[in-house]
């Protein structure tokens, strides 16, 4: 009896609070009764399972925003699991409840300035200094300036993150917090220094940042190993961006930074590496010894991590080798594909292999391609042939042997590896002519087989240059010309260009099939460009044959590079921008999109459907005022003018009173058909109460609001004046990010388009 009446009590005790789970609508109103029952105040435990359930349902997304009174008065405990929830609650709903939540300021305040507990001090100032309500910066700069001189580091460094926070609500009030920042930058904590550095960088930006300065500089190398690993970064961004005065500062500050090389900690490295290859890249020789002394480093990086360590670590590799050559020319094996590495790794280590292959490495190098060839995944095959490819086109010297080594792969006769080896085939005829004769066989049985256009554009290419030394050259275009209406438009335009270039080397017989091709190609609409180039050559040839001979085979010229390869401008701000994302999107950031692009392209987006819309209505006018102006033409043209500038207007005041509830959601639900509205606030006071004041003054109510997300969520209803309809709008406002998302419905559809402009003028002076 006593072992089962343990087990149930064992049974009861296991299983833990639910805190994220659905519960009935009636739970924030028993949050509230229990905030406010004294035996929970009494008792500590029961109390944090309530706060525990408030920060659950605010994590969900449920509005709990009127707990805030209550949340309030909780604040006054000594707890600090307690202290960090309410506070946590206090920040999150402090937009959206502004008025009650600067009655928190005086508590904060309070709590940032005399409170024992340096824990407490730092969670207070924390959350006063993220609170998002109006006239803060008053308030915050007396515990501000206070803290930065507190005797707690962890003090300290909140206070640091606090004049930064400042800065961005009152740039005025934190200027003359700077000064006191750069004295701090020789703090006895680390995490103290770092975050300085951090603060006066951003609100130093417009001038460039912090200035740098030797002194400042070799304190902090001098120092570095105090700091941890992402406080070392910081400092050696900064030490990348210092301009030394002479050869003997580099080698002493490269000396500083050597141990750092051995970190295992691959952002660490990275910096280092890039000061290294900052500071010589005006000194050859040294700039050559650089990349040897980072090789190693790097290697042991790209080894020892896992899939995301190493495909960052090969980005930057890549960067080094295509920046000098013969770096990791000996290491050539440790790029080898492992089976179990991710595709991405696998594609980044084939661009590092094509670049650091040379003579004496190739036979290896292909060898091993040669077993990617046949991988599961298509796409590795793929990049395997493209890779081979790009090693005979780099290496003349080898190049025969490794074509050689690529027609041998056609034996495996599968069409993907096929379509891929003909397309690098191409590319090789055009830079090493002396390859035809052992090209030129390929031809045939490629021809019939490859279905890929890309692939048989390829194949036509190489036939219209090389085919006629064929005897079955003309005749192997037939079969293709016979199929016209089935070939892809990039395929039709290859083969009008390989049918003529055949008719001059063989003219008697492609004389015909040329012209059914053209007579074909200029009668079929289907394709602007098809048509176009088949009629320029009919044209050509009737002007005068000797001239079309000239222009369509001309004077070859010969092709010892291609454009993709000599793009050193774009790779000279990539290697610039070393350690940055510019590296692992091949791209110079200025590429990148930005927060600006994105809102620009989204206003663009909606002002551009707004033209369209007006240009549809003003075309369906026309429309009709021509079909009408025989009958009725002044009647039909005010009825089309009153339909498409028709005016809504709203009672003052809905007559829905107490119902307006089950009145917004019967409409609601009742119809699908609605407009999305996407707008900016180009006033950055604007706020959701000026929102819900100039929406009421168009007639539209306010019915209910709440938090969610970071972002506000408001529901209007208006009632017309002049004949039934009810207009409702959910509107989702960001006011972080400015921004205004609108869903909007009505019980009369048609009126739908009239309601949207009725809301955008509303909301144009906001």
């Amino acid at each position: 009896y006593q072992r089962r009446v343990r087990g149930l009590h064992r049974g009861t005790m296991a299983a833990p609070p639910s805190y994220f789970v659905d519960h009935k609508k009636g739970e924030v109103n028993e949050l509230r009764a229990l905030l406010q029952n004294p035996d929970v105040q009494r008792d500590p435990q029961r109390k944090r399972d309530v706060l525990k359930r408030v920060v659950a349902y605010q994590t969900l997304g449920i509005d709990v925003s009127r707990l805030f009174p209550e949340m309030m008065l909780a604040t006054a405990t000594n707890d600090i699991l307690q202290k960090k929830m309410i506070y946590n609650y206090i920040v999150y709903y402090g937009e959206s409840r502004a008025d009650l939540a600067m009655m928190t300021v005086n508590t904060l305040q309070k709590e940032a300035c005399d409170q024992i507990d340096p824990m407490v001090r730092a969670l207070a100032l924390k959350h006063l200094s993220g609170l998002r309500v109006p006239n803060l910066a008053e308030y915050v700069v007396h515990p501000v300036t206070r803290c930065l001189e507190d005797v707690s580091p962890y003090v300290r460094r909140a206070a640091v993150t606090a004049v930064l926070k400042l800065y961005h609500l009152d740039p005025k009030a934190a200027e003359p917090m700077v000064p006191q920042l750069e004295r701090m930058l020789r703090d006895r904590d680390p995490q103290v220094v770092c975050n300085c550095i951090c603060a006066i960088d951003e609100i130093n930006a417009v001038s460039g940042g912090i200035e740098l300065s030797k002194t400042l500089i070799y304190n902090l190398l001098n120092r570095i190993k105090e700091f941890n690993e992402w406080a070392q970064c910081t400092i050696l961004d900064l030490v990348a961006r210092y301009t030394t005065e002479s050869e003997k500062e580099v080698f002493e500050i490269m000396n500083l930074l050597d141990e750092r090389l051995k970190s295992t900690n691959a952002a660490v490295v990275l910096a280092t590496t890039k000061v290294f290859l900052n500071y010589t890249i005006n000194m050859p020789k040294i700039h050559q010894h650089a990349f040897m002394r980072v090789k190693d480093p790097l290697l042991t990086l790209m080894t020892g991590g896992g899939g995301e360590m190493a495909f960052t670590v090969l980005s930057h590799i890549l960067v080094i080798a295509e920046r000098c050559d013969g770096v990791f020319d000996d290491e050539f094996k440790k790029f080898y594909c492992r089976y179990n590495d991710p595709i991405y790794v696998k594609n980044c280590k084939l661009d590092v292999l094509k670049l650091i292959a040379n003579d004496s490495t190739v036979a290896e190098i292909v060898g091993e391609l040669r077993e990617y060839v046949t991988d599961v995944d298509v796409d590795v095959a793929r990049r395997a042939i493209q890779t081979i490819g790009h090693i005979a086109w780099r290496l003349p010297n080898s190049a025969t042997r490794v074509i050689q080594e690529m027609l041998k792969l056609l034996e495996v006769d599968i069409d993907y590896i096929t379509a891929e080896i003909v397309i690098s085939m191409k590319d090789l005829v055009r830079k090493y002519s002396h390859i035809a004769d052992q090209v030129v066989d390929i031809i045939p049985p490629c021809l019939g087989t490859i279905e890929e256009p890309e692939a048989r554009v390829a194949v036509l290419w190489m036939l219209g240059e090389i085919g006629h030394e064929l005897d079955e050259g003309p005749y192997l275009l037939e079969p293709i010309i016979a199929e016209w209406d089935e070939l892809k438009p990039v395929v039709r335009l290859e083969l009008m260009s390989c049918t003529l270039k055949m008719f001059f080397s063989r003219p008697p017989e492609c004389q015909k099939m040329l012209g059914k091709l053209l007579s074909t190609a200029t009668s079929d609409p289907s394709n602007v460009d098809v048509h176009d180039k088949a009629l320029f050559y009919y044209r050509l040839l009737e002007y005068d044959i000797e001239d079309a001979k000239q222009v369509i085979l001309g004077n070859k010229q010969h092709v010892s590079e291609f454009v993709e390869d000599t793009e050193t401008e774009v790779k000279d701000q990539i290697f610039e921008e070393f350690n940055s994302l510019s590296v692992i999107y091949q791209k110079p950031s200025h590429k990148f999109v930005t927060a600006k692009d994105l809102s620009q392209a989204l206003v663009g987006e909606d002002d551009a459907e707004e033209a369209s819309s007006e240009e549809d209505d003003q075309g369906s006018s026309a429309g009709s005022d021509e079909e009408d102006e025989d009958e009725e033409s002044d009647e039909s043209s005010s009825d089309d003018d009153s339909d498409e500038d028709e005016t809504l207007v709203f009672l003052s005041m809905h007559s829905f009173g107490k119902s307006v509830p089950q009145v917004f959601e019967k409409n609601w639900m009742g119809t699908s058909e609605h407009e999305a509205v996407s707008l900016r606030l180009n006033n950055p006071g604007s706020s959701d109460s000026s929102i819900e004041q100039v929406l009421s003054q168009s007639g539209l109510h306010s019915m209910a609001t709440g938090a969610a997300g970071g972002s506000i969520r408001a529901y209007y209803i208006g009632e017309r004046k002049d004949k039934p309809g009810v207009f409702m709008g959910e509107l989702n406002i960001n006011l972080a990010a400015r921004t205004v998302n609108a869903t909007l419905k009505s019980s009369d559809v048609s009126a739908l388009g009239a309601f949207k402009k009725h809301f955008l003028r509303a909301m144009s002076g906001l």
